[in-house]
């Protein structure tokens, strides 16, 4: 049996138990420190923690046939996280009875080839936080996959993560210049960024304002069903975009459209 012990990625060269110990103790707010088997033990791959604000999350992965499971812990006392730790080392596994199964929230969930958007293959996160019809309809122009730009960004992204493995893990692929990007390949047109300020000039190319939102706004919105994350510059964007086109919208009707309101008010409750 081989371990590997990793500290916030870096891998511990010439370590032991009294090593591993003494890693666990120094943990920092945001430390994590990992321990890797090869072969697996009895399945598991690896066991790690991280500390934050007085609390360890403690997380074990096993790897199965066709799928994995992992499980995770919040524990306070730091003895019992370097008594998981040293009983993992010396390939005795926890008891993991009373851990939470996270599985599901762990995976990436791509939709099976031409069945369109639905909730069965949406990440939990996605679910419980954008419940209303919109965000799985194929007809609401107003909704993230609704329009034929929205959709065609939808399965854009879809195929691209199926065939390219960087994209299977949201941290590994550069997602913020992705709106741009794929405006200029896919649709071969200019990307207006979004923003808080509109002008006189923003007027004479509203419809391609319009068009470089939809395009933000499924980005955004199908990394979130896929991976139930979206970075920080990401979710401003996505953000200003749908403010914009509630905006052009108030400047027709004289009131805001209720979808985008809707959307405002789920995304902001996304991040919090």
């Amino acid at each position: 049996m081989k371990y590997k012990l990793s500290l916030n990625e870096i891998e511990v060269m010439n370590w032991d138990e009294s090593v591993l110990i003494a890693s666990i103790k120094e943990l920092k707010n945001e430390d994590f420190i990992v321990i890797e088997t090869e072969p697996p033990l009895n399945n598991s791959t690896f066991l790690q923690t991280m500390y934050d604000e007085g609390e360890y999350t403690v997380e074990i992965r096993y790897e199965l046939e066709e799928d994995f499971k992992q499980y995770s812990i919040v524990v306070k006392d730091i003895d019992m996280v370097i008594e998981l730790f040293k009983e993992y080392y010396n390939q005795e596994l926890p008891n993991i009875s009373s851990w939470e199964d996270i599985s599901a929230y762990m995976k990436t969930y791509i939709e099976r080839e031409c069945m369109g958007v639905t909730k069965e293959m949406s990440h939990p996160t996605f679910l419980e936080c954008f419940q209303d019809d919109i965000y799985y309809s194929q007809e609401c122009e107003e909704g993230p996959f609704g329009s034929d730009t929205g959709f065609d960004v939808f399965n854009y992204i879809q195929n691209e993560i199926r065939k390219d493995e960087d994209c299977e893990n949201e941290e590994e692929y550069d997602w913020d210049d992705y709106p741009k990007s794929l405006m200029e390949s896919l649709f071969k047109e200019e990307y207006i960024e979004p923003s808080t300020e509109v002008s006189d000039e923003d007027l004479k190319i509203k419809k391609e304002i319009y068009y470089s939102s939809q395009v933000c706004i499924s980005v955004a919105f199908t990394l979130i069903k896929v991976y139930g994350e979206l970075s920080e510059e990401l979710m401003k964007q996505c953000i200003l975009a749908v403010e914009r086109l509630n905006y052009y919208y108030r400047l027709s009707n004289g009131t805001s459209n209720v979808k985008f309101v809707k959307m405002l008010d789920d995304l902001h409750t996304f991040t919090e």
